[in-house]
């Protein structure tokens, strides 16, 4: 906040207190993806010129106190191979170290699937497994990258397990906990003639690795089998597979869970899924959306899995079964979605995911129209309430990503014990937040630069989320922002870090939001604050703001050249310029003139001086905007001041349109912005709309 004679009463009936204290990073020319913002970290680029155009996918995060571990492929330039990356922060998100090529294979050698889990970190462990093909005839083979100085350097490669010609090496799942280190891959022969599923298991940080059989079986060269997670927890290992038959006529696959509660000397496998109307269980369905989500959730002896399928009606359905004797006996299959669903919705396959703490079970899934839904339960899986949506449900997200999503995660805060605390986000990176067990949760926020997105939504899809033990929650995500000056348009894509914390640190120093946004800048900067009642308001309002333009920026395309401030945006609005209230800027003859605008059940309404000569506000100086509305306020009741003097008023009718619209600060124009305030009420202009002096400006 930054020092003025303006003074401020201490009573309020009711009010919000808007304050900005983020500045942005300016852009550095050797970025393939422009930076635009303080908070978030591109960690897959890097000032290397050869990197230019290389497409970064298949990331993972792991976040191990203050360590935050992140690995990636990349395509090389060219298709002419792929590499594994591995960045590490130390300082939980606030800097990173240099990447580290850890791994690389020519053409197509490198397995690239979507759906592995590779890496994993306990303590100073880190390991990354991978596999590949080499030789003529080819064959598999798996090894194993560690660190166990907490990432700070890696062995080199080490090879745990090379297959038979023609034989090879697939579905790779990796876990470290303590000392112990599990990694995971199925074995298959040419044809699929024979399918196992094997670990190695190390008791030593990684030193020693010991071979141990999830299944073998010999079925016929039209078996399907596929391993879509793998968890340990403890000495509990569990691993979700599928075998099913293909062939022309028929494809059908049946899940089961293999257990173990020896540290894998041991498993026992059953079957959870049932048979559907045709007699087949799961017809043509996969477990996992080409990319990986847990579906397997374990605390102590308790553990839980997700799939879906085909119910005995042929009804796409999401599943969901429980053991609490650590796999030995399991209960009977629960179907979380057949008659709950709305009319006319169908389960997107793949994408349902799950997460267990305590006596709270949270089921997470999509529907076609990409509507997110939790099912929960406080019985620990025993029993589940009813439907939940958590996009919003009605439109007045608009295109702004809140009212659908793809990809969606769901993870418990560690530093609640209860597990009542519980984090959803999907793509594009949107989140929402539950203290209460799911019982309520907050509106869908988004946190990205959305404006600058290349290609929405699809140009930041397929978020990781890991929760820290502290409560800060971190993400990283796959995103392609615009870029004339560095890409030539939509740039490739780039591994994005974010780390978000409930709570703004305290600051000693003033500070105000700068926003820089134009396309000649190849910037869209914006400020997005969630959609909450504490921004909706009906009969009264006072919204006022302290801003030094600069020249240039982009606007709304409109023939008056609006530059909006800040704003709200409508219920209903199908676009980002339906303004509930807004506090702006329009061309005027060449200059900026002050305005104010609002919507409500009668219409929209502005207020700006009549003479082109008032209301002009400087580039350069610190200029004080405020307006205010009061539905009964009859003839001129909405007003609009400048520096402590009214210079325009207008008569409105109609409450205000506000509901579930998100609040947005900047994407037009280039603005320092301070004290941004909104309240319920109708300050006067003695209260505090009056100017008395400027001078600390």
């Amino acid at each position: 906040m930054l020092n003025r004679s303006l003074t401020w009463p201490n009573r309020l009936n009711r009010f919000l207190l808007v304050f900005f204290v983020l500045a942005l990073m300016s852009m550095t020319a050797y970025a393939r993806n422009p930076d635009l913002s303080f908070w978030m970290a591109n960690v897959s680029e890097s000032s290397s010129s050869e990197e230019a155009g290389e497409e970064d996918f298949a990331h993972e995060m792991a976040v191990v106190g203050p360590i935050i571990h992140a690995m990636w492929l990349t395509t090389k330039a060219g298709y002419q191979g792929y590499k594994v990356y591995y960045r590490r922060s130390a300082d939980n998100g606030v800097t990173w170290e240099p990447k580290k090529l850890l791994f690389e294979k020519a053409g197509n050698e490198l397995d690239r699937s979507k759906y592995y889990r590779r890496m994993a970190a306990s303590g100073n462990n880190v390991i990354i497994a991978v596999n590949y093909t080499t030789g003529s005839p080819w064959h598999g083979v798996l090894a194993v990258i560690s660190s166990t100085n907490g990432g700070s350097t890696f062995d080199a490669p080490r090879t745990l397990f090379t297959a038979a010609d023609v034989h090879a090496v697939l579905d790779v799942f990796a876990a470290a906990e303590g000392s112990n280190i599990t990694i995971g891959f199925r074995h298959q022969t040419n044809w699929n003639e024979s399918n196992s599923y094997y670990l190695k298991v190390s008791t030593d940080n990684g030193t020693s690795f010991s071979d141990r059989t999830v299944y073998s079986v010999s079925s016929g060269g039209d078996a399907y089998w596929r391993v879509h997670d793998m968890q340990r927890k403890g000495n509990n290992i569990y691993v979700l597979y599928v075998n099913g038959h293909y062939s022309y006529s028929v494809d059908y696959s049946r899940v089961y869970i293999a257990s173990s509660h020896d540290g894998g000397q041991t498993f026992n496998s059953t079957k959870v899924s049932f048979p559907s109307k045709s007699g087949q269980d799961i017809q043509g369905y996969t477990m996992q959306d080409t990319d990986y989500v847990p579906k397997i959730a374990a605390e102590g002896d308790s553990v839980s899995v997700i799939w879906n399928g085909s119910d005995e009606n042929d009804i796409q359905s999401v599943f969901y079964c429980r053991s609490i004797d650590a796999g030995v006996t399991w209960e009977s299959t629960q179907n979380l979605t057949t008659g709950t669903l709305p009319q006319g919705k169908e389960i997107k396959q793949g994408q349902e995911t799950l997460a267990g703490k305590g006596t709270y079970v949270y089921a997470l899934f999509v529907s076609t129209g990409a509507n997110i839904y939790l099912r929960r339960s406080i019985s620990g899986g025993t029993t589940f309430a009813g439907l939940q949506e958590l996009t919003t449900t009605s439109n007045a997200g608009g295109n702004l990503g809140t009212n659908n999503g793809w990809w969606p995660v769901i993870g418990t805060d560690p530093s609640d014990a209860t597990g009542a605390t519980v984090y959803a986000m999907w793509t594009t990176p949107t989140y929402v937040y539950s203290r209460d067990g799911g019982a309520t949760f907050t509106k869908p926020t988004v946190i990205i630069p959305y404006f600058s997105l290349g290609n929405w939504p699809f140009s930041a899809p397929r978020t990781r989320l890991s929760l820290g033990e502290d409560g800060k929650f971190h993400y990283t995500v796959i995103s392609q922002f615009t870029s004339a000056e560095l890409c030539g348009g939509i740039c490739d894509p780039d591994i994005f870090y974010r780390g978000v914390t409930q709570s703004p640190l305290p600051i000693s120093t003033d500070k105000a939001l700068k926003i820089v946004t134009g396309r000649d800048l190849d910037r869209y900067d914006n400020m997005q604050v969630r959609a909450t009642d504490w921004l909706n308001f009906s009969s009264r309002l006072t919204a006022e703001v302290w801003v030094k333009p600069a020249p240039g920026g982009e606007t709304t395309g409109t023939t008056s050249a609006s530059k909006p401030i800040f704003y709200k945006q409508s219920v209903g609005g199908s676009n980002l310029y339906d303004f509930a209230y807004s506090l702006l800027t329009h061309d005027r003859y060449g200059q900026r003139q002050a305005r104010g605008e609002i919507r409500t059940a009668d219409g929209t309404f502005g207020v700006n001086p009549y003479s082109h000569t008032e209301g002009l506000v400087p580039d350069g100086t610190w200029t004080h905007l405020a307006m205010t509305y009061d539905a009964a306020g009859g003839t001129d009741n909405l007003k609009l001041y400048m520096n402590g003097l009214l210079i325009a008023t207008a008569t409105a009718t109609g409450n205000l349109a506000t509901e579930d619209g998100l609040f947005f600060a900047g994407k037009y124009g280039i603005w320092e912005i301070d004290e941004l305030r909104l309240w319920a009420v109708v300050r006067t202009q003695s209260e505090s709309i009056e100017h008395e002096n400027l001078a600390d400006r």
